[in-house]
């Protein structure tokens, strides 16, 4: 074996480069890349579900550029990929550049496996989880995750992976008859092919606390982290956002929702600050139907009485994909893909919306709130932030040197578009939860359910908000508000997990563990699937005098006014209070703690006698 250490680590790896391990000598852990998945494919990703294993990386050579560095040379078809290892003081540094056309798909750099049996994955879906090795077996690939790592905890240590250059990126986990892994694959740009990768791998200690902070502190390193101070001296607007309320009132305009006075009577209930969204539609066009209503669009003088009784109002900025009107200036800011043909995205019965170049969203967005949304105190982006930049071939953009622009390329546009410079002193929110636009913008989306159980295979934990909490808030999507609703919100399941809409004592319960805002639908019209397959709609209300409704507002109240107190703090720590995470507690930085049931049974909680089901409590900070 060829070694390299430091104080913490030794690096070691066979002479022809088939071996790696790691050993973290603080906590005697002795972590492997596992064999089968440190390799490449040559195979195009079709049916991820039946996808082949990689092939692993055969015989290569090794040498030691630096007394820090190990590289391996390994030959594969059409040339060879060169991966480097340099030492860290708690990690190393993994480079992989890959000089083959016919390579398309790399571990990067591939699951570990420690030297002892248990072992438990934190994967960066949604809010965050922790994949255990029970349950039956699955395959799951994300392009999308809300970090750019993964995790792996064992009783002794922890160990934490970054993806440094995270574009044209794959995340996969995956629970098989001989145990369960996670790791990242990358492919080639699709404008600039393959380019080096860089990701890095920390020893941490054995808590997702830990690799959460340690996460928390590589993003600061880089200078992508802007904590809520910061936040707040460039956009004041923001000191309202915390103890607010967030109201989602529907994409349709109410047929028979009385909106100023439902405001009215939130006010009276206790909701001081209320985030009401969408009052109106920023889009190139209005002439549509949803589930035959027209989309919401308040008068200034009801927009007016709403901003008079503490709300601060939201147009639905659906500026990431535009109806086709037909018209060369509509057609004109379409993204196009390597054909140079429209790519579509989104049908509401016989409409289509195409996908529209992120810095001609930018132009409109500017326009925009120089007019008709010049009123606005905060702004919802659609799926801007799920989707992050994307590649455009349309060779007709100026505003990209009509030149192609890859997905590395187009993610300062995106943050410019969520950004201060388009937005000016506005609260700015967009669906899905994204660790690079975190700078730009100030509320992210996506959650499931609370999960529980002694094996339970995925555990639902605050990840992002371990990492973000006092500089980004994670919300639930528009349509998982507190109270159920009849359309997208319904109760679904995600890979076995559960998301949706409803259940607002155990959302009350779980807002309150991590420190967020409730999220309700108060009043208002919304459009659903009729028929899905066929993209046809209906649409229905929602009156303040429901019963739901008035349920939701009673468990989100006692939420607002603990937001208020915590909203702005770092979440310095998490725990499992019972080893089947019936019972959890978080600890902010002033020293509050809340301790939550998030079961259906009692549960006897120290110091706090019985907790009842799905209910909170919180100990005074000291």
């Amino acid at each position: 074996m060829l070694h390299i250490s430091n104080p913490l680590l030794t690096l070691a790896i066979t002479p022809n480069g088939t071996t790696l391990t790691l050993e973290d000598r603080r906590r005697n852990v002795v972590w492997t890349l596992d064999p089968q998945t440190s390799g490449y494919k040559t195979e195009p990703l079709g049916d991820w579900q039946t996808d082949p294993e990689f092939t692993p990386f055969g015989p290569g050579t090794v040498d030691q550029p630096a007394p820090d560095t190990l590289r391996i040379n390994t030959p594969v078809p059409g040339g060879a990929i060169e991966r480097t290892f340099r030492l860290l003081p708690d990690g190393v540094e993994a480079q992989t550049v890959i000089r083959s056309a016919a390579v398309l798909r790399v571990a990067h750099p591939g699951h570990f496996i420690p030297d002892h049996s248990r072992l438990e994955l934190l994967i960066p879906i949604n809010q965050g989880l922790i994949l255990r090795n029970f349950g039956d077996a699955f395959l799951r690939r994300d392009a999308k995750t809300m970090l750019a790592m993964s995790g792996c905890l064992t009783e002794r240590g922890g160990l934490l992976i970054t993806q440094e250059t995270p574009k044209d990126c794959w995340f996969i986990w995956q629970k098989r008859d001989v145990g369960i892994r996670a790791f990242h694959e990358v492919i080639p740009g699709a404008v600039e092919g393959w380019y080096p990768r860089v990701a890095r791998i920390y020893v941490t200690d054995p808590s997702i606390t830990a690799i959460a902070k340690r996460h928390r502190l590589r993003l600061i390193e880089r200078g992508h982290f802007m904590a809520w101070p910061e936040k707040i001296a460039r956009k004041p607007i923001l000191k309202k956002l915390f103890g607010s309320l967030i109201a989602f009132i529907g994409y349709n305009r109410g047929r028979s929702t009385d909106y100023v006075a439902s405001a009215r009577r939130l006010k009276s209930a206790g909701f001081d600050s209320v985030l009401y969204y969408p009052v109106r539609f920023m889009a190139t066009d209005l002439n549509f139907l949803m589930g035959g209503d027209q989309p919401i669009d308040l008068s200034q003088a009801e927009i007016n009485a709403l901003q008079a009784c503490g709300g601060l109002v939201s147009p639905w900025a659906w500026t990431y994909e535009t109806r086709d009107t037909g018209t060369d200036a509509c057609r004109h800011t379409f993204r196009t893909d390597a054909q140079n043909a429209f790519i579509s995205h989104w049908q509401i019965d016989e409409n289509i919306w195409y996908k529209t170049c992120t810095p001609y969203q930018s132009e409109f967005a500017r326009s925009q709130f120089a007019g008709p949304m010049s009123a606005m105190d905060w702004v919802h982006y659609d799926v801007n932030s799920v989707r992050g930049g994307e590649a455009c071939f349309n060779a007709a953009h100026a505003l990209h040197n009509r030149a192609p622009l890859s997905a590395r390329d187009d993610d300062p546009f995106v943050g410019e578009l969520l950004g201060p410079e388009v937005n000016g002193n506005r609260i700015v929110s967009s669906e899905g939860f994204n660790e690079y636009l975190t700078r730009f913008y100030d509320i992210g989306s996506n959650k499931y359910l609370p999960t529980w159980g002694a094996k339970q295979p995925f555990l639902v934990v605050p990840l992002t908000d371990l990492v973000f909490h006092d500089s980004t808030l994670h919300n639930s999507w528009e349509l998982h508000t507190y109270n159920a609703i009849p359309c997208f919100g319904k109760l679904t399941t995600d890979s076995r997990l559960q998301m949706g809409a409803g259940l607002p004592e155990k959302k009350a319960a779980l807002d309150a563990l991590y420190g967020v805002p409730p999220l309700v639908f108060p009043f208002g019209r919304q459009y659903g699937w009729a028929d899905i397959a066929t993209c046809k709609t209906f649409s229905f209300e929602i009156s303040l005098d429901d019963a739901e409704v008035q349920r939701a507002l009673t468990a989100a109240l006692p939420i607002a006014r603990l937001h208020h107190r915590i909203g702005q703090l770092e979440l310095i720590a998490f725990e499992a209070l019972r080893d089947d995470y019936t019972v959890q507690a978080t600890t902010f930085a002033d020293g509050t703690r809340v301790v939550a049931n998030i079961s259906e049974s009692p549960q006897e909680v120290p110091d706090h006698g019985l907790l009842p089901p799905n209910s909170w409590k919180v100990d005074s900070a000291s």
